[in-house]
């Protein structure tokens, strides 16, 4: 198995952060960000936790660590006093934590939904105050072949891991293959907040009563394949005063079944400045026939969130 590579690195991941921390900024429109929580998993760079508290403002923060033999090393690693730790696996300290305020919580696991992580995304949609926003990533390698022995392996490995009655009635076991996978991944969660709203809901007020409107639902792959899917929980009030369109004029939004595929371009950095001098209004048509077209296009759409990683001494 190869070691595995730091979030600081992984190009796919990094855009995907500073997409979902602009898209969060929008939620001013419901309250100051300054107002908000944020929860996550920090891990021992706290990148996202750093991108959310510098670009948004976000002061009450918790990240959640199970790897409590190295409390030392995360709290020396922590690079903010406003962090809060909280020690222990997430189905044990999510049910502890306070929902008071409206939360961005991003539950950003680096495993395939199980029951567990249905658990944990049930609890929070059930809990959580409206104008909040719960993004939640998952792995999603399908592993094996593509013959139907594999096949049938995968669609019994998905029934062990979250149960049958979680499983699309019409699935496939070739609905699994390559991204297939990250898509049936993505119906199951969807259907579990969903279903956690509709319960919710049945002893409120319709004024009361909030909706699920998803957001993100992105493809990348850092190495292995990745899902991200998430959105934003709102009474009719903050519905109202975030309106019907303010997420859409991102490009990166989705609000159905269709995915934002993060496809990193392998492009030098002569290459990248040439096509930034065309961006955001020119014609990369002009570029040099040369550059592969997909590689132009795909940097067209994800150029404000590419990454520049440089060496340095520190």
């Amino acid at each position: 198995m190869s070691a595995p590579v730091s979030y600081v690195l992984r190009p796919a991941k990094n855009m995907e952060r500073k997409m979902i921390c602009e898209a969060s900024a929008r939620l001013a429109m419901i309250a100051p960000l300054h107002k908000y929580a944020y929860v996550g998993f920090g891990g021992l760079t706290f990148q996202d936790f750093g991108m959310f508290h510098h670009r948004l403002g976000v002061r009450d923060m918790i990240s959640i660590e199970k790897r409590t033999s190295d409390r030392h090393r995360f709290e020396f690693n922590r690079p903010f006093s406003c962090i809060k730790m909280q020690w222990g696996i997430s189905h044990d300290v999510l049910p502890l934590l306070s929902w008071k305020k409206p939360t961005i919580i991003w539950l950003d696991y680096e495993v395939h939904p199980n029951s567990e992580v249905l658990q944990d995304i049930s609890l929070v949609a059930s809990r959580i105050r409206s104008g909040s926003l719960l993004v939640v990533t998952v792995a999603a390698d399908p592993g094996g072949g593509s013959d139907p022995s594999a096949q049938r392996d995968r669609m019994a490995t998905l029934i062990a891991r979250v149960g049958k009655a979680r499983v699309p009635v019409d699935l496939k076991p070739e609905h699994l293959e390559k991204w297939g996978t990250a898509r049936t991944y993505k119906r199951i969660i969807s259907d579990v907040i969903e279903t956690t709203i509709n319960d919710r809901n049945a002893a409120l007020a319709t004024s009361e009563r909030v909706a699920y409107r998803q957001i993100f639902n992105f493809h990348y792959q850092d190495g292995r394949k990745m899902l991200t899917v998430g959105g934003i929980i709102v009474n009719p009030d903050d519905a109202q005063r975030l309106g019907p369109d303010d997420f859409r004029d991102l490009r990166f939004v989705r609000t159905g079944e269709d995915e934002y595929e993060i496809r990193f371009p392998i492009l030098t950095g002569k290459e990248t400045r040439h096509l930034d001098a065309r961006l955001p209004t020119g014609r990369l048509r002009r570029a040099p026939a040369w550059l592969p077209d997909e590689d132009r296009q795909s940097y067209r759409d994800l150029y404000r969130y590419f990454p520049n990683f440089v060496e340095a001494e520190i």
